[in-house]
């Protein structure tokens, strides 16, 4: 056991991938874009095989075999001098499907539509392009989280979006949160089972955020999140309704919940698949009579929803009491959920980005015998000086007996701190005060050297 620890090399999910992808190896599900090379016999997603959707198509609607680029290409080796080299009575017909699949590809390449287009998150990525600084939150009923993380993943990592919530993640306690977190961002879950349920939320890491459990609902699944953007406080919440469950049994959850957390928050906006159908009066009245009584506004107006058989439906919504706050309201096809859309809406005002230079808040304490704790946070806004007090203050009880504190010039700063200690002296850093006292005197000279020359004028 100690030797399978220390390896490094132990797999959260073990065995065969199933359909591998012949570039990156990830397994090809039934609803990804993919085709089949007719010579390795091998899955190709299309952005990995360099396939346009309008090619994708194409190639969808001709018995025409299609050959992987690894099979199209040339392979020399010292076997063209081995003796025992045969020629194949069927060689001919294999140069000749391979010269007609070089002809695609150099006609892929030369299509007006680029790689990135074939991209199941290109919406997200040109809204991105667009709007780099706005807050971005998106949600997706995924149908069964395990095996389609690696697409999560990739959404992630290419930093598309700043908040995601994934309903239906069909997940338990037996799997771990190291399975399905993502660099650079906090991970949240409310597990149902394996068989139905279950939310995810991921968070931008540098985003000041927190979630926030005593908001939640009681019946409906949910997941909410305290965050700042642009100085606004919000409480966005990612929710999903079972079919099941009854009306009054939701609108009850949703009308108390909602009064609770408007008590506390201004601005609030809610995500989710709600299983009532917004397009037909008769299957939607419930949720319009709780936006009518919350003052909620849908922002989702097209179908989200596409079952065989049955006409689209509009069953994920974008809820907000502020929706003149909210812009660039996407719905569109991943091909990651069964039936879903993915829907997103960005928040007016700008955030933080990862790459700004940010300071970085130090509080110490030292006692009468030499000993030092600190609390330090990044982010150079009130609510997160306030939080990284209230922090020192719940791991240092002794701290309400503090007589000094020592702080930079900035006005915020210093009155947080007055707040928090009020019997505390409050003195300026000796770097600010031999700065400002420079800066006073180089006035000083400057004012005196134009008075001089001003004289001999």
């Amino acid at each position: 056991m100690i030797i399978l620890i220390i390896s490094g090399d132990i797999s959260l999910n073990p065995g065969p991938v199933k359909n591998p992808c012949g570039l990156c190896h990830r397994p090809v599900a039934k609803n990804h874009r993919a085709i089949y090379c007719e010579s390795c016999y091998c899955w190709w997603h299309i952005k990995c095989a360099n396939i346009t959707p309008t090619d994708y198509k194409m190639w969808g609607n001709t018995d025409d075999p299609w050959v992987c680029p690894e099979c199209n290409s040339f392979h020399f080796s010292d076997s063209f001098f081995n003796n025992s080299y045969e020629i194949n009575s069927n060689e001919e017909n294999s140069f000749s499907s391979l010269s007609s699949s070089l002809i695609y590809q150099n006609d892929t390449s030369a299509s007006d539509e680029s790689p990135s287009e074939s991209d199941v998150f290109d919406q997200l990525r040109e809204l991105k392009k667009r709007h780099l600084m706005q807050f971005t939150c998106a949600y997706l009923n995924i149908n069964s989280l395990r095996h389609k993380f690696c697409l999560i993943e990739d959404l992630l990592s290419s930093s598309l979006v700043e908040m995601l919530f994934i309903a239906e993640t069909k997940i338990d306690s037996s799997f771990p949160d190291a399975q399905f977190r993502v660099n650079d961002y906090h991970f949240w879950r409310a597990d149902r089972n394996q068989n139905g349920g279950g939310l995810v939320a991921y968070a931008r890491s540098d985003l000041v955020c927190d979630r926030k459990c005593n908001l939640e609902f009681n019946s409906v699944e949910s997941i909410c999140v305290d965050l700042f953007v642009n100085n606004r406080k919000w409480l966005i919440t990612g929710l999903y309704r079972p079919p099941s469950m009854s009306n009054s049994e939701f609108s009850k959850d949703f009308i108390d919940t909602f009064d609770k957390a408007s008590t506390k928050y201004d601005n609030i906006l809610m995500l989710g698949d709600l299983n009532y159908d917004m397009l037909v009066n008769e299957k939607s009245n419930t949720l319009k009579d709780a936006c009518d009584v919350c003052d909620l506004t849908n922002l989702v107006h097209e179908p989200t929803c596409h079952t065989k058989g049955n006409n689209p439906s509009l069953i994920d919504v974008v809820l907000t009491n502020k929706s003149s706050l909210c812009m660039n309201i996407r719905n569109f096809n991943t091909g990651i959920s069964d039936v879903h859309n993915m829907i997103s809406v960005q928040i007016k005002g700008q955030i933080s980005n990862k790459t700004t230079e940010m300071p970085l808040y130090v509080i110490m304490i030292e006692d009468r015998v030499k000993l030092q704790q600190f609390a330090y946070l990044t982010l150079k806004e009130k609510p997160v000086l306030q939080h990284l007090i209230k922090c020192f203050q719940k791991h240092n009880p002794d701290s309400s007996g503090i007589k000094v504190v020592m702080a930079d010039k900035d006005i915020v700063e210093r009155d947080d701190f007055k707040e928090e200690f009020p019997d505390a002296s409050l003195l300026i850093c000796k770097f600010h005060v031999l700065n400002g006292c420079l800066r006073e005197n180089h006035a000083k000279s400057k004012k005196n050297y134009e008075r001089g020359c001003g004289v001999f004028s």
